[in-house]
């Protein structure tokens, strides 16, 4: 159950960090816009970019670290494990004492209080997603303000411009087209959902390259594996070598040399926007994904408040064949934990997740990327949140 809960919060990390990344990594040059919506357009940009850099001044750090929060309490846990195995072992022979039934209670009423730990550490990560979400008041809706107002300017934008939904609508398409190749390449390996956040930040790096000229976005990157529009864990780098999200990047190119650079800028907002409403989603994912961290804990204090309860009922009765029964429930216990749970959650370690200045290129091999990324400079992503 550790395993699993723990499988799902780094997916919905790593959905996240692709949805800020592409934000933040989004230019918007206001000036092709219509000149009456150039500084509401230029407010809602930095809206959403002081949304980013509050993330990483507030909830980043805390969110990055919980893998490793819960692989130290679990760590607490299982080394305390065969010192209690070997008390009882003695209390079971017969052997035992007073100073063996201590042992194998410390440990147990130990390990229940770092499972009640971690079940507070999950409950007050989770209140402050909600107080990020929401507002300090936990009532503002706060990113939801935010997110409708753009949608808002995008609609306006879109509707007053006689051609905007017929130049874009070919181009959604082929973006649409793109993700979806995206999207059966990515999620095989990492879960679905990923594949979206890679989209739209793609998306809006195409579109700001017609309107400004700029480069292309740096990796997202974690262990070994470069993890952005190529997207990799566990040190596994995969490119996107098929040939139709070659030829589907080609057309977007082409194609894009046709459109107005004003709808062109209209459309990059509105990935922008696409892509901040992504987030908001992604940020609810994490806080379901601490939420089944939480049952996780929840169910281990079960677990360790009967088994607590049981050695309890055999205080001072040393030769009780409750023993042989917390011999049992330890070794199965230890072994869970050994076997598919500290190897499993040490290998979604998220802490070290940086962000690299290799840039999106779909015409790489697995081998190239992986090639750059080695090369490349690397930060780490929370400061590069705050300084991009």
């Amino acid at each position: 159950r550790m395993s699993d809960a723990q499988s799902t919060y780094q997916k919905a990390y790593i959905v996240l960090a692709n949805y800020m990344t592409g934000i933040r990594n989004t230019t918007l040059n206001t000036s092709y816009l219509p000149a009456d919506k150039q500084s509401d357009a230029k407010q809602c940009y930095d809206a959403i970019q002081e949304v980013v850099s509050d993330y990483a001044r507030t909830i980043g750090s805390d969110l990055k670290n919980v893998p490793t929060d819960m692989l130290n309490q679990m760590s607490k846990i299982i080394n305390r494990l065969p010192n209690a195995i070997e008390a009882a072992s003695r209390l079971n022979r017969g052997e035992g004492n007073q100073e063996d039934y201590a042992v194998v209670y410390k440990v147990l009423h130990d390990s229940l209080r770092f499972a009640k730990a971690g079940i507070e550490n999950c409950e007050i990560m989770i209140e402050n997603v909600n107080t990020f979400i929401n507002g300090k008041g936990n009532n503002d809706a706060y990113l939801k303000v935010i997110e409708d107002n753009a949608n808002s300017l995008v609609k306006m934008m879109a509707d007053s411009s006689k051609d905007y939904h017929s130049q874009i609508a070919n181009l959604q398409k082929m973006i649409d087209d793109l993700n979806k190749e995206i999207r059966n390449l990515s999620n095989a390996e990492i879960g679905t959902g990923v594949g979206v956040g890679v989209f739209l930040a793609l998306g809006a790096f195409v579109i700001g390259a017609m309107v400004t000229g700029g480069a292309g976005a740096p990796f997202i990157a974690i262990g070994l594996g470069v993890m952005g529009v190529a997207l990799a864990a566990g040190g596994i780098a995969f490119g996107f070598e098929a040939s139709q999200v070659h030829k589907l990047q080609a057309m977007i190119d082409e194609y894009g040399k046709e459109i107005d650079v004003c709808n062109a800028a209209i459309f990059q907002l509105d990935l922008m926007s696409q892509s901040f409403s992504g987030m908001v989603n992604s940020l609810d994912e994490v806080k379901n994904a601490l939420n089944t961290i939480k049952a996780a804990w929840v169910a281990l204090e079960t677990d360790m408040n009967e088994l607590l309860n049981e050695v309890e009922q055999a205080e001072n009765d040393y030769d009780s064949e409750v023993w042989d029964s917390v011999i049992g429930e330890l070794n199965t216990i230890t072994n869970i934990f050994n076997d598919k749970i500290m190897v499993k959650v040490e290998a979604m370690d998220i802490s070290n997740i940086v962000v690299s200045d290799v840039t999106y290129n779909f015409t790489l091999s697995d081998e190239e990327v992986q090639k750059m990324y080695d090369q490349s400079e690397k930060i780490d992503f929370i400061r590069y949140l705050r300084t991009a």
